[in-house]
């Protein structure tokens, strides 16, 4: 039960802050906690000492869930012109081989060298895999301009569809683009 609401919470609630701050910055920070998480599931002594251990892996999942898969779709937009099925079909069959072979292989592993040790595997994995995310810092910032409205190498901006935008959605472009501004089309930054 606690990492399901740890899960919920993180899936909800760190969207927003993660375009904020970066979303390669709070996935390093997630994937770090469930690492941590991980090997403090070895050192419960009881049902309650479970509750917290249990409580980060979900929302760290939770975290890297609501941060990452809007980056992954930000990628496949600006290099594959947005074909998001089969990227998230691979995706979702990642979970699936991980719920169905995770048990399996995990089962055969505590046999071998015991519980404690694969879950202090486990979290030591998790937390030297975090630092590779910092190879995603710069599709996190550009993913962070765009949407702000600032154009980004060949992607959609709402500056640059200004007009398109005022034709269909007049009340809607004055509230995205500069909080009620005039709209203008004008020399954008590009990264």
């Amino acid at each position: 039960m606690p990492d399901s609401i740890g899960y919920l919470i993180g899936t909800n609630f760190f969207a927003v802050p993660a375009l904020k701050l970066g979303r390669h910055r709070i996935a390093i920070a997630a994937m770090t906690m469930v690492g941590v998480s991980a090997v403090l599931v070895t050192r419960a002594v009881s049902m309650w000492g479970l509750v917290v251990p249990h409580f980060g892996l979900g929302l760290g999942i939770g975290i890297v869930d609501s941060s990452l898969m809007p980056l992954l779709a930000f990628l496949v937009d600006e290099r594959y012109n947005g074909a998001y099925g089969a990227v998230y079909a691979i995706a979702q069959t990642a979970v699936s081989l991980a719920y169905g072979l995770g048990p399996l292989i995990g089962g055969f592993l505590v046999e071998q060298v015991g519980f404690p040790s694969i879950m202090i595997a486990v979290g030591i994995l998790n937390m030297s895999y975090a630092p590779t995310l910092l190879f995603l810092r710069n599709a996190s910032l550009r993913s962070s301009r765009v949407a702000n409205g600032e154009q980004v190498g060949k992607h959609f901006s709402f500056t640059k569809h200004c007009e398109v935008l005022r034709s269909l959605f007049p009340a809607l472009c004055n509230v995205w683009l500069n909080h009620g501004e005039q709209c203008h089309i004008g020399p954008v930054s590009n990264i």
